[in-house]
């Protein structure tokens, strides 16, 4: 890439099942910048805590047995891992489906994205996405076929509630099918609002909008008949930003192929695919123009 660039971070991608030392490695990285939006106060944990295991116990046995392999001895660890009062979203971009696969552009500040691809098995079945609050995911897809991406919803409202990265991980947890995800998101106590893409191995496709105190809204997703129809939409403006100096530039486009389990990231310099049978550890410094939006 030519031209005077500024604006850079390392893309990480690693495979392990349970947490481990590469999830360490990740915590100890981003942790120092995530924690300032940290509750700090010991009740606050012990609140957060007490929320998810009444939301969900298998998410709370999971953020718990996280907090203990992540070996930090720092106490609002546990607390921001539940994903129980987050901060506000900042993840934009479009997204939608083409043919039976899943399109989206990730549209967010370079200083507060984790820029990071992992394949855990933290419960029945692999799990393949990008990391946001660690262990939370802003896109990915199951090894059943699955594939799920989130945004942050125009609406800017924001109180108590669960993050929509960790709906991301527990819909590729625990689902399936477009028709289990529809019954998992009805009551879901989300803190902001989220739009969210969904398609599954049978080409069934749905778009859904949450928002704090309201019901599930349940759409179409925007489509296009061929994959490469949706690639070249995103690849292009005004789907495709580039105002990376101020947090508001396409850091790559993700292309999830969930029936053959297979992700392929498009970034301005460059391509690499991923499935859950070939994953390759991969680490690679990326860079943007300092260019207007």
């Amino acid at each position: 890439m030519t031209g005077d660039i500024r604006c850079s971070t390392t893309f990480r991608a690693f495979a392990e099942a349970r947490p481990g030392p590469a999830w360490r490695e990740h915590v100890h990285r981003h942790w120092p910048r995530l924690r300032a939006t940290a509750a700090d106060h010991p009740d606050a944990q012990t609140w957060r805590t007490t929320v998810l295991s009444l939301t969900s116990t298998p998410l709370a046995c999971l953020a718990a047995d996280l907090a203990e392999a992540a070996r930090l001895p720092d106490p609002d660890l546990p607390g921001f891992l539940t994903h129980v009062n987050p901060p506000g979203p900042v993840v934009a971009g479009a997204q939608g489906t083409g043919g039976a696969s899943l399109v989206r552009n990730l549209d967010i500040d370079l200083t507060q994205h984790e820029s990071t691809l992992w394949l855990s098995q933290l419960g029945t079945r692999r799990v393949l996405g990008t990391t946001a609050g660690l262990w939370g995911l802003l896109d990915g897809m199951n090894e059943d076929g699955l594939a799920v991406s989130l945004t942050s919803g125009g609406d800017r409202r924001h109180t108590e509630g669960l993050s929509g990265p960790l709906l991301v991980r527990h819909l590729l947890e625990h689902c399936t099918t477009v028709a289990a995800v529809d019954e998992v998101l009805t009551g879901w106590p989300t803190a902001s609002t989220h739009d969210l893409t969904v398609i599954d191995a049978t080409g069934a496709r749905a778009a859904y909008r949450l928002t704090p105190g309201e019901p599930t809204q349940r759409g179409r997703t925007r489509h296009w008949p061929e994959v490469s129809e949706a690639i070249a939409a995103m690849l292009s403006r005004p789907r495709h930003r580039t105002g990376y100096s101020t947090g508001a530039g396409t850091l790559h486009t993700a292309v999830y192929h969930p029936a053959e389990g297979e992700l392929t990231l498009i970034w301005p310099d460059g391509v690499r695919t991923w499935t859950f049978g070939n994953f390759t550890p991969a680490e690679r410094l990326l860079e943007y123009p300092a260019t207007p939006a």
